[in-house]
């Protein structure tokens, strides 16, 4: 993206109401250009050029996190477990018996014969 496009883009936003060829035309480079920068990223595109694709650094907080849709589904899975295993801690609590160190314990069938 060239370094004039934010400024270009700033002057188009403050004339809204003048609707002339000349502002329509400035506001479909800017479209253009815009389009032609994210090609350069998609290796699918004819315009793809390697030295504009993304790069991840591992260690990075955003490294191998899920985005999108996924991330909101783990989001529920996450929630929907937590529920489960809250759940399933009040029914050892219920059924459990303290050991000798007050740890509340049950068998496994015992508590899957319910």
């Amino acid at each position: 993206m060239s370094k004039e496009t934010p400024d270009r883009e700033k002057l188009v936003k403050t004339c809204p109401n003048d609707f002339g060829v000349s502002f329509l035309a400035e506001r479909w480079n800017i479209k253009a250009e815009n389009f032609i920068q994210q090609q350069k990223t998609n290796p699918f595109s004819g315009r793809y050029d390697g030295n504009e694709r993304l790069r991840w650094i591992k260690g990075a907080k955003e490294y191998a996190q899920p985005v999108g849709l996924t991330a909101e589904r783990g989001a529920k899975a996450k929630r929907h477990i937590s529920k489960d295993i809250e759940v399933l801690c009040h029914i050892i609590e219920i059924m459990g018996k303290p050991d000798d160190n007050g740890n509340i314990c049950t068998t496994f069938g015992e508590l899957f014969e319910r």
